[in-house]
């Protein structure tokens, strides 16, 4: 099958690719760079269809819904690892279907160490690292947080490694905690501007389960933790 790949940084061009339904985001990425005569470091550029980052390089086109014909379009990530033009895709936090409570336990992996307040997650794509292809958990503590602009090799990195890694999810304990966004739950809808009032995580692990609270795109959203709410 045919997909269309126009690029959206300097002078605008469009590239055919031919593809398989099994060609993984980053086999995508290399015909582009083929096709387009062009050396580029494929963990700096990001695919996007209607709106939404195809951030997994693993991922196959049919995983990611991709069919015949699909129109996407090519930019390139900024320092943080993310394009503030698109948003970013997270776990729906306005969503308590999947705020589950995990006690504490003692025989966790190391990268799954949890610290006070903000603890965001996401998945360590580092060949070399022991938690490769795991989710990792990253203390962050009582902070504001802006899930859009905040993260960076300094900030969301793996605590094995300290590689980048790509927020997808969030946890809380021992502190106090709310949120305030702009969210899209589908690009046919007009962004919806939220906030929440302070609620309270214990000494246990409150966490926003990604398949049950759901994936969503973001125009911004910033996530506050203290340790007494004032």
């Amino acid at each position: 099958m045919k997909v269309y790949i126009t690029t959206t940084v300097g002078q605008s061009s469009t590239y055919v690719v031919d593809v398989e339904s099994t060609t993984t985001i980053r086999q995508l990425k290399e015909y582009y760079c083929k096709k387009a005569k062009t050396k580029e470091d494929l963990e700096k550029i990001l695919l996007v269809l209607d709106g939404r980052q195809l951030d997994d390089d693993n991922k196959t086109l049919f995983d990611c819904g991709i069919k015949p014909d699909a129109m996407l379009d090519l930019t390139y990530c900024n320092f943080h690892g993310r394009n503030p033009t698109f948003g970013t895709h997270f776990v729906d936090v306005s969503n308590k279907k999947g705020l589950t409570i995990i006690e504490w336990t003692k025989t966790a992996s190391d990268w799954l160490i949890a610290a006070p307040g903000l603890c965001l997650e996401g998945l360590c794509k580092n060949v070399a690292c022991v938690a490769k292809g795991r989710i990792v958990i990253m203390p962050m503590g009582y902070i504001e947080f802006d899930i859009l602009r905040g993260p960076n090799r300094n900030t969301t990195k793996c605590s094995m490694c300290s590689q980048y890694v790509n927020p997808t999810t969030c946890g809380f304990n021992n502190c106090w905690w709310k949120y305030e966004g702009i969210k899209q739950t589908d690009e046919s809808e007009e962004p919806k501007t939220i906030t929440s009032d302070w609620q309270h995580a214990d000494n246990a692990y409150h966490r926003f389960d990604e398949e049950k609270s759901g994936i969503i795109q973001w125009r911004d959203l910033k996530l506050t933790a203290v340790k007494t709410k004032t």
